[in-house]
């Protein structure tokens, strides 16, 4: 968990276990899968939170009816 969180440019400073709503498993599991927007500098993961919210939308599913 350490050096994973949002703030790309200064942006808010969020886990994106918190912004999601899912378990770090579950984010771990997309960003190794690379299925989730994140961008690797060093040991420390960032995610945008602009791209996150564009790759939520897109992944997006629809109830049924």
């Amino acid at each position: 968990m350490l050096g994973i969180r949002f703030g790309i440019e200064g942006g808010p400073k969020l886990h994106p276990t918190a912004y999601c709503g899912v378990t770090q498993r579950c984010v771990d599991n997309w960003r190794w899968g690379r299925k989730f927007p994140a961008i690797k500098i060093g040991r420390v993961t960032r995610f945008d939170l602009a791209e996150v919210d564009a790759w939520l939308e897109s992944n997006r599913e629809t109830p049924a009816a």
